[in-house]
């Protein structure tokens, strides 16, 4: 009788990796399978290229990622690994306020979505690069945050104004978002 050994091949995906939310994630393997003796590679959830190795793709929810190698012999060997995604801290701000209004658009805020802990800063600046409204440290809703179009004191012209703000996600992360806003009378 003769006894067959069969490999013992091996797989390593890595370590689970923790991304944020539209990072380009790549991934690779480590195995000591050489490639004439593949006979099949297959990635679950199916994120791009098949059998490609490594695999690139966009990061947008979390999920768990295997792949699964067969040998021209039938014998198989597995890893998985977890894609744990951050969100990207979503915020909307208008692009147009009226403080002369009586409705709720005479100020200028932003309004946080999902994935917000807070505003590090926003800062309003003028054409010029003068800044004309900042504020530190508040959480969405706060009034300290809503510029009512007043420079020291005074009621600004009409204009566009651009702004930066700082925004703190939930796991910590600070992202600088900026935009425009029109101020209207």
């Amino acid at each position: 009788m003769v006894e067959t050994q069969l490999p013992n091949w091996s797989l390593e995906l890595g370590p689970d990796r923790l991304v944020r939310e539209g990072d380009i994630v790549g991934i690779s393997l480590v195995t000591d399978l050489p490639f004439d003796e593949r006979q099949s590679v297959v990635w679950t959830p199916y994120v791009g290229c098949g059998p490609c190795i490594p695999q690139v793709f966009l990061a947008d929810t979390t999920f768990l990622l295997s792949l699964a190698i067969t040998d021209v012999d039938g014998c198989r060997i597995t890893d998985s690994l977890l894609i744990r995604v951050i969100p990207a801290p979503k915020v909307y701000a208008p692009n147009v306020f009226s403080p002369a209004s009586s409705d709720a658009n005479n100020t200028f805020q932003l309004f946080a979505g999902a994935g917000v802990a807070r505003f590090r800063s926003l800062r309003v600046y003028d054409r010029w690069g003068g800044q004309v409204f900042g504020a530190t440290d508040f959480l969405p809703g706060d009034k300290a945050g809503q510029w009512d179009g007043r420079f020291n004191g005074s009621m600004l012209n009409p204009a566009v104004f651009i702004w930066v703000a700082e925004v703190e996600g939930l796991s910590g992360e600070v992202v600088l978002m900026e935009g425009d806003v029109t101020l209207e009378r």
